[in-house]
């Protein structure tokens, strides 16, 4: 990512979310962005768990990264924002990028198995976004 964010926060898998930059605490607005996981979420039934949800709120153009270490083992990434436009990267320990399964204006999904523990970062830029402020947030899922 070009403008990969300097503000930085630490997810580990099962613990909670701990935001060095501005969380989003508005109950009704984290409740929005939290439907967007409702799908995700119900994969639990084919042995997929979720991590709390990380939920921040960024001034419009600004980026951020979201930190997560991993185990080994299969993993879902998803990075979802209400505003009109979001472009997320996901950063490997080894520097390379992988490509997300899906992504759209609003919304990327990735997909990856993870070999070796190790750290990973979800940088997510607002850069296009006309918004004030921008609601966004990053859960991950891993396979049972």
């Amino acid at each position: 990512m070009q403008r990969l964010a300097l503000a930085t926060a630490a997810l580990v898998l099962g613990a909670a979310p701990a935001a060095l930059a501005v969380e989003q605490t508005d109950p009704g607005r984290r409740a929005e962005l939290a439907k967007d996981f409702a799908p995700f979420d119900a994969l639990q039934s084919q042995g997929w768990q979720g991590a709390p949800a990380l939920y921040r709120t960024t001034a419009a153009g600004t980026p951020d990264a979201v930190r997560f270490e991993l185990k080994p083992g299969a993993y879902m990434i998803v990075a979802k924002c209400h505003c009109d436009q979001m472009e997320a990267t996901l950063v490997a320990p080894d520097g390379s990028e992988p490509r997300p399964l899906r992504s759209s204006a609003q919304a990327a999904l990735f997909s990856l198995d993870v070999s070796a523990p190790g750290t990973y970062l979800t940088g997510v830029d607002m850069y296009a976004c006309q918004a004030k402020s921008c609601d966004f947030a990053v859960k991950v899922y891993r396979k049972k």
